[in-house]
């Protein structure tokens, strides 16, 4: 299927195109303005002003300084149910192990399934 930057309530993978490691991660909001936040945070070289942000604390550990040079892929689209969409995410990060992701958010939806 096609996909675009205007594709809602998705799972995608953002790669590093510096070293080709990956993060996962899911939103209900458009492709484009996920990943423009996304590279935004990668470019901040700021870690407290995207604390939260696994993708910008890679860039700051392994390329301080760089310009951000990632890819955007969406891996699933029209994940309307929130819960779907976050077991769908989980699936990903389990079956693919993306070293970006960070513990704290694979503790946090692994709470967010048993409930």
């Amino acid at each position: 299927t096609h996909h675009d930057c205007q594709s809602k309530h998705i799972v995608y993978k953002i790669t590093c195109n510096l070293c080709k490691e990956f993060y996962i991660g899911e939103t209900s909001r458009t492709a484009h303005d996920r990943f423009s936040e996304h590279r935004r945070a990668a470019n901040s070289n700021r870690p407290r002003s995207y604390p939260n942000y696994a993708l910008a604390a890679h860039y700051i550990d392994c390329h301080l300084n760089i310009q951000a040079d990632i890819i955007f892929d969406i891996l699933e689209t029209s994940i309307y149910n929130t819960v779907k969409r976050k077991v769908t995410e989980a699936y990903f990060i389990n079956i693919l192990k993306p070293k970006i992701n960070n513990r704290e958010e694979l503790d946090k939806l692994k709470g967010f399934l048993v409930q």
